[in-house]
């Protein structure tokens, strides 16, 4: 995740602070993107679990 875990529900404007390496990625990975592109979406997906 890219937030510090201490809440339930985090807000868009909220500040990332990832704990793990995988949250540390994902929040690099949105920094390029807003950088280098124009026209873009991110989507933060929350409590997906499957079979």
């Amino acid at each position: 995740t890219v937030y510090e875990g201490v809440k339930s529900f985090y807000k868009e404007e909220d500040e990332t602070l990832p704990v793990k390496m995988y949250g540390k990625s994902k929040v690099a990975a949105e920094k390029f993107i807003t950088e280098k592109c124009s026209n873009y979406a991110i989507l933060r997906s929350s409590i997906i679990y499957g079979p």
